[in-house]
């Protein structure tokens, strides 16, 4: 956008960068451009520096939803690939990934004030969850397991994954999750599905949308429905136990 001024943007400037974000070959990244756009105008709106946005209105690339989810033999190979990972605050970052199917800022941004060990609950603040409410959510005692183990050799830091330098706390793992792909020849996953696999799992030893919702801390319904089709094979055995014994002659 150059040197253009906030006043000064129009909707076809806007639709032109969005183009030719597309044109390289990065449709999605071109979605995620005018997000962002669009998000920075409507505070340039309540500043003061503009009354209108020209990013609203835009036809966005579609986007197909994800469906990647771990087999039973990824996940093993991934739980090897993580013993031989040198990083220990990756190897707890990854591992409480796929125990929670919390999101990776969650996880990162953790406060020790926001666990209970002693019930086995984590309480997200509204600041961290991508729906902005209160989360809380029951711990399985392998995720309080490491908790309990990195607090045990916590220092001052009140976060769970302290930044090695500063006040703050891990911002990203990338180049250990690359190692992780590598090591546990994971094709085409990125960390993101870890939490597709944690509601893959949920679902199919619940067979409920629900529960898999409150787990993943989802606000509306519409998010957890793109699971609906793992459903099939507990909703056949729950068919099956059900037709079981409308047909049992006593």
């Amino acid at each position: 956008l150059g040197e253009i001024t906030v006043d000064e943007l129009s909707p076809e400037a806007v639709e032109h960068l969005h183009r030719d974000i597309t044109n390289r070959g990065a449709p999605i990244r071109a979605n995620r451009a005018h997000s962002s756009l669009r998000k920075a105008l409507n505070q340039a709106i309540r500043w003061g520096w503009t009354d209108r946005n020209p990013a609203n209105g835009l036809r966005r690339n579609p986007e197909q939803p994800r469906s990647r989810y771990a087999s039973t033999d990824e996940i093993n190979r991934l739980w090897e690939a993580l013993a031989e990972l040198n990083s220990k605050n990756a190897v707890d970052a990854i591992s409480l990934l796929l125990l929670t199917g919390a999101r990776k800022s969650e996880v990162l941004s953790a406060r020790w004030e926001d666990i209970d060990m002693e019930t086995g609950t984590w309480v997200k603040p509204a600041s961290t969850t991508k729906q902005r409410r209160l989360h809380q959510i029951p711990l399985s005692s392998e995720a309080v397991e490491i908790f309990r183990r990195r607090h045990s050799q916590r220092d001052v830091s009140p976060w769970v994954f302290p930044a090695a330098t500063g006040d703050g706390h891990i911002i990203d793992i990338k180049k250990s999750w690359k190692q992780i792909c590598e090591l546990a020849k994971l094709d085409n996953f990125r960390i993101h599905d870890l939490r597709h696999s944690f509601a893959s799992r949920v679902i199919s030893a619940t067979g409920s949308l629900y529960v898999t919702g409150q787990l993943l801390g989802h606000s509306q319904v519409q998010s957890t429905s793109r699971y609906a089709h793992l459903l099939d094979a507990p909703l056949r055995k729950a068919l099956g136990q059900a037709t079981g014994t409308l047909t049992r002659r006593y």
